[in-house]
């Protein structure tokens, strides 16, 4: 039972290890392309559309991309050249003026929005084009916003708001008398009872009724996508360590001082980390990967003709010191299995959490078997008489 349960934690070392590689990876993917703010913008598109069925969901989607790159709560994004021409010179005010290509980072759709700033954001938008400031950019270029805004104030009168410039001068009023007479409400208070005040309306009504679940389709629309990208990445992890699951639990099981290396480990690190690990078992995670995976062999990183061959057939294992005398005699890397790949790819999808909870519950099983262990060999080697059964 020990052996079986050894082996099992020597196993979840290994994908513990590999996959916060792959969690990372996954992070930076995510935060790169910024998925959690395009599924807000998408959720918040078809917000837009049931709110009022007569816009374009083309349209809604740039309305929306707009707002939720508004400069108070857009992300930034990547840097960009654009013109930027020199002010005016008081001598010469109608001469020409010197265009010049600048840096300017961009902004990218925020990935968290209120219910109150998405209602402030949509009546400001609503108001008439001369009135609203002439900011909006995308990429490199600036936006004609006109029709735009102007058909979103004709959704917003549909909707009962027949004046978003009153009804946001008034909401601005009633938030400060709140603040004033009301200093222990919250800025969300204040701000839904000023709004609902001042604003009361078929589009305050079906914006609070659907933005909770609106927000939570977001949500699962993101871990939908992040659970792809994880995937995704698992497998090209797994395909470039040539991970194979099937022959690592064949070698396990065979050499015992790699697998008494990975459980040490494991009874060092992890079961010492406690239940946060990214605290204590994050700053020599990798360190420790290589001393425990790279000195025995167990995800070699071949040359590139060794890691061709290892597809069609077994080959030697790389040596682990700088002399080349020092590899094992008879040591050879088994051929991938495609099976044993895929297998690897699910288990490592699984992420690295996952495999830090299973391998401390693994630990606490191994600990209490090994208790259990040492009282029995302790009762044999004693003479003590058993205990007559009470009754």
């Amino acid at each position: 039972m020990m052996e079986t349960l050894n082996l099992v934690v020597g196993l979840a070392v290994v994908m513990l290890l590999v996959s916060f590689a792959v969690t990372l990876i996954t992070q930076a993917v995510v935060a790169l392309l910024n998925l959690r703010g395009y599924a807000l913008r998408l959720k918040v598109t078809n917000l837009l559309v049931l709110i009022d069925n007569g816009i374009h969901p083309y349209d809604a989607a740039q309305i929306a991309g707009l707002l939720l790159r508004n400069a108070l709560i857009g992300r930034p994004g990547l840097p960009w050249l654009i013109p930027i021409p020199d002010p005016p010179s008081p001598k010469h005010p109608h001469a020409r003026r010197k265009v010049r290509l600048r840096f300017k980072f961009g902004l990218r759709p925020a990935s968290v929005v209120h219910r109150e700033e998405l209602t402030r954001l949509l009546l400001a938008f609503g108001k008439e084009p001369r009135e609203y400031p002439d900011t909006w950019r995308w990429m490199w270029r600036s936006l004609d916003t006109d029709d735009l805004q102007t058909k979103v104030r004709t959704s917003l009168d549909a909707n009962g708001v027949k004046s978003p410039e009153k009804a946001l001068e008034n909401i601005r009023r009633k938030i400060q008398e709140l603040e004033h007479t009301k200093p222990d409400l919250s800025n969300s208070e204040r701000n839904n009872q000023a709004i609902i005040e001042f604003a009361k309306s078929d589009f305050v009504g079906k914006l609070n009724g659907w933005f909770d679940q609106t927000i939570d389709r977001a949500s699962d629309l993101f871990t939908g996508w992040t659970q792809a990208i994880a995937f995704a990445v698992a497998l090209l992890v797994a395909v470039a360590l040539q991970l194979d699951a099937l022959s690592l639990v064949n070698r396990l099981s065979a050499d015992k001082a790699s697998q008494g290396k990975l459980v040490d480990w494991a009874v060092q690190h992890v079961d010492a980390a406690g239940p946060k690990p990214a605290a204590k078992l994050g700053s020599h995670v990798f360190s420790a990967a290589q001393t425990a995976l790279s000195s025995a062999d167990l995800i070699p990183l071949p040359d590139p003709d060794q890691w061709w061959k290892r597809w069609s057939a077994a080959v030697p294992c790389p040596s682990v010191s700088s002399e080349p005398g020092d590899r094992p005699k008879g040591c050879t890397l088994p051929k991938v299995s495609l099976l044993g790949v895929a297998l690897s790819t699910i288990l490592l999808s699984l992420g690295g959490p996952f495999w830090y909870s299973a391998l401390s519950g693994l630990l606490k099983l191994r600990s209490t078997l090994a208790d259990k262990d040492d009282d029995q060999r302790t009762d044999r080697q004693t003479n003590t008489t058993p205990k007559p059964a009470a009754g």
